[in-house]
């Protein structure tokens, strides 16, 4: 009688007893590294809701449940709320299996449900996203209400949706493959915090009723505060849509701007129209407008006689005009999704290109992973592994000079060395993974200019971006990846906007559209003073969409105005979002 009293009393100090009379609130199931980032998103998005007068309550209501006491909860709440003065976060200690704790939880009555993995192993985390999810079906009305899981596989993705009576929402988790994308592209981990950023501009699906019967071409060139990058139709994300597609009513509109609220952005035109005048939105007075910006800043056939042609593209991610570039890349540091790492390289990169790992991770750890992910072969890659401790001064040394003599003298192929979080620094202290993927970076960066060897990209990746600009301030050739902070900040997102779930699927996966940083010759001559509106219809011919540009190594994200001539130097570049990593074929 007594152990069955203190086991009650437990329970009620725990707070799983406890039924939750909230509303509209978000509950978050599980505690891991990338909640702090999750929960700062949340209070960026209800910081601007209540400026645009779209919030319900002055502070946002977060329900943290997991299955760890509740003073350590408290703890961890605390810590990450000290800063932020939209959200109220409220803690729960209860089992994320049971129906029971999301019934006291008021699961039904929530605005939406982020379900976050505890475990390391994939294999766990799929299995108790989908107990948790399992947990929520037998609750009323609870196909109203999103519930946003993070996975780690796109099978999952599919088991989850197939469950009747929710509105699941799964995430892949891609930060391994997010992890290459911007280790070959400096400044593009930048551009994706930007366009996450609600300060900033930001993906927007629209519905635009009134402008039915206009095609995509007239739509695009109307907006002049935003950069139109496609259609939302029947469930699907399609970037730049065939220009004579017609835009139907129910249609939503893909656009990167400013949070826009209830305010939605306007067609608007550079001449004959005064200020607050309604006929701009008049359909005929824009099919006369489109018309007018094509005759005036060029015709297609001038178009085409400044940008690159490039024949058919192959079926790789690679530049189109034959293969991917050869390259030999150093992996310091192992865990087991360094195997989907391996596979995006090999996606990119062309025949004979060798990716050597160096940890002190043993062989069959290694091997069992391949054979665990279950891939199929490498196509253009050839993967060795060396047992050592990437942070011992002498076996990096060794790595780098042998990594070097294995390559042809006559031929000048890029070398790059990329630190991820070694399984073994994880351990622990959350931050001492950072600190050591730091100091190996350093080391190799120092290694490579005693040793006169040119390294094209010195990448690591980090948990904690703080520290990355840190050491970037001094060390400005190096690069800091906070994937893991982008895919929580892309989770945030999407518990706010379901929709775009889907455009963030096909941006961050190798098969779909994917953002470039791409050299601005491939647009313009040497010698023209070209505007972001003329370069944006030389990107279209490229199947592209240009969505900013680099100029003095300085960002510019949805540029306004889009008519005035950018004065870009031929080392300039320009953003796009496009299937192909290379140079594109131009389609008529």
């Amino acid at each position: 009688m007594t152990e069955q009293f203190r086991n009650n009393m437990y329970r009620l100090r725990e707070g799983a007893q406890m039924q939750v009379l909230e509303t509209d609130h978000i509950i978050i199931c599980g505690v891991n590294s990338r909640l702090s980032f999750v929960l700062k998103q949340l209070n960026k998005y209800h910081e601007f809701a209540v400026r645009l007068g779209t919030a319900t309550a002055r502070r946002q209501r977060i329900l943290l449940l997991s299955d760890l006491p509740r003073k350590q909860m408290d703890k961890v709440a605390d810590n990450i709320a000290k800063d932020l003065n939209h959200i109220d976060i409220l803690t729960k200690s209860c089992s994320l299996s049971l129906t029971k704790s999301f019934e006291r939880a008021a699961a039904n009555k929530a605005r939406a449900i982020i379900i976050l993995p505890t475990k390391e192993d994939r294999y766990e985390v799929d299995s108790d996203a989908f107990l948790s999810v399992l947990a929520l079906q037998p609750l009323p009305l609870m196909a109203s209400v999103p519930t946003i899981v993070e996975v780690s596989s796109s099978n999952t993705c599919e088991l989850l949706k197939s469950i009747s009576g929710l509105k699941v929402e799964p995430v892949e988790n891609v930060a391994s493959k997010l992890f290459v994308q911007c280790s070959r592209q400096k400044g593009l981990i930048k551009i994706y915090k930007h366009l996450l950023n609600y300060r900033k501009n930001v993906f927007n699906l629209c519905n635009f009723p009134h402008l039915a019967g206009l095609s995509y071409k007239e739509l695009r060139r109307g907006f002049q505060e935003a950069v139109v990058c496609g259609l939302y139709r029947n469930g699907r994300v399609y970037f730049h849509p065939n220009d004579a597609e017609i835009l139907e009513e129910a249609d939503k509109v893909l656009f990167i701007g400013p949070v826009h609220g209830t305010k939605k952005p306007q067609l608007s035109y550079p001449h004959v129209f005064e200020e607050n005048d309604d006929s701009i939105n008049n359909v005929e007075t824009i099919k006369q407008n489109s018309e007018f910006l094509n005759g005036a800043l060029g015709a297609t056939r001038e178009r085409l006689k400044n940008i690159v042609k490039r024949p058919k593209r192959s079926d790789s991610k690679a530049p189109d005009w034959c293969v991917g570039p050869t390259e030999r890349v150093l992996v310091l540091g192992w865990r087991p999704d360094v195997v989907e790492m391996i596979e995006e390289y090999d996606n990119y990169l062309g025949p004979g290109s060798v990716l050597e790992i160096l940890s002190d991770v043993p062989l069959d750890a290694r091997l069992k992973a391949f054979k665990l992910a279950g891939h199929g072969k490498l196509k253009n890659i050839r993967v060795s592994h060396r047992v050592g401790n990437p942070m011992e001064y002498n076996t990096l040394e060794e790595t780098i000079i042998n990594i070097q003599k294995s390559s042809k003298k006559e031929v000048d192929i890029p070398f790059s060395i990329a630190v991820v979080s070694d399984k073994e620094w994880k351990v622990g202290d959350p931050s001492r993974a950072d600190k050591n993927s730091a100091y190996s970076l350093l080391l190799a960066e120092n290694i490579c200019g005693k040793l006169g060897v040119k390294a094209q990209n010195l990448v690591a990746e980090v948990v904690d971006s703080k520290l990355g600009k840190q050491i970037t301030r001094i060390r400005p050739s190096l690069t800091y990846i906070a994937a893991e902070e982008v895919m929580s900040l892309v989770t945030a997102q999407v518990a706010e906007n379901v929709e775009l779930n889907d455009v963030w699927k096909d941006i961050l996966n190798a098969e779909g559209d994917e953002i470039y940083v791409k050299d601005i010759s491939l647009y313009m001559k040497q010698g023209e003073n070209a505007s972001f509106y003329e370069l944006s219809e030389r990107a279209n011919l490229r199947r592209e969409i240009a969505i900013g540009y680099v100029k003095n190594n300085k960002k510019f994200i949805n540029p306004i105005p889009k008519l005035e001539p950018l004065s870009l130097e031929l080392n300039d570049s320009l953003i796009v979002i496009s299937e192909l990593e290379g140079e594109q074929p131009v389609v008529m």
